[in-house]
């Protein structure tokens, strides 16, 4: 099946004013020679030349014209499918969607718009330098936010220090039968409690017969080599032993 041409005209919000861009995105039946449940031939459209600053719910919105999308995938390159919320932005070309219909009718008035000769409107929100700007301070840390946050997780370790003298008094107190519970005064760390030590790797040694004749040879060799050494200590000995009474 052939590619049909869908003319989209991108809307985008500035400073001051409203850009328009218009692309032309490729579009055909998806068919593959293995079927994939995820993409099913007769419901998924396959589509081409999305700009980058386009997001698959950008993509999602141009089709859902057509009938209910249940599923969109947009990525740099056809093949592997990725996750929606990967393929949101980036990239420097023109990347590939595959959008999933919930009926083989919806895909067929999909490719109905195509061809047609009408471009179709979508609103990619706040473009250029005010979008850079707006991407910018949204990954910055809030200083109003981290301050609350801070002081939460401090209140709670000081509730929690000033709790536990108190805990451990009234623990202290005896029970309507005269019995006092007795705890731990060690204090607690962070580390594990009982950290397991870590095994000596068991080298294999002596497996072959060979070797294990070489290792009693050198035993009886060492065996011999300090009894030769301790007879001419003890005969070293006797030459130089003396009769001393004080």
């Amino acid at each position: 099946m052939e590619f049909l041409s869908l003319q989209v005209d991108f809307f985008g919000s500035t400073t001051d004013n409203e850009i328009v861009s218009t692309h032309t995105i490729f579009c055909k039946k998806h068919t593959v020679r293995r079927e994939d449940p995820t993409t099913p031939s007769d419901r998924t459209l396959f589509s081409l030349g999305w700009p980058p600053y386009c997001s698959g719910n950008q993509v999602e919105a141009v089709f859902s014209r057509a009938g209910y999308v249940s599923g969109t995938f947009l990525q740099e390159n056809a093949g592997q499918l990725v996750k929606k919320a990967d393929a949101e932005g980036g990239g420097q070309g023109g990347r590939v969607a595959y959008v999933v219909f919930s009926q083989p009718e919806e895909l067929d008035r999909a490719l109905g718009l195509c061809g047609g000769g009408e471009a179709v409107r979508c609103d990619i929100g706040t473009t250029g330098v005010r979008k850079w700007c707006e991407d910018y301070a949204s990954r910055r840390l809030n200083s109003t936010a981290l301050d609350t946050a801070a002081n939460l997780v401090v209140g709670q370790y000081d509730n929690c220090a000033a709790y536990q003298p108190k805990a451990r008094k009234r623990l202290s107190q005896p029970d309507s039968d005269g019995w006092v519970t007795v705890t731990s005064r060690r204090p607690q760390s962070n580390g594990p409690q009982n950290p397991r030590k870590k095994k000596k790797e068991k080298k294999l040694t002596n497996f072959y017969l060979f070797q294990q004749r070489e290792s009693k040879r050198e035993a009886v060799a060492e065996l011999r080599r300090k009894f030769l050494k301790d007879k001419e200590r003890v005969a070293q000995l006797r030459t130089q032993r003396r009769f001393r009474p004080f």
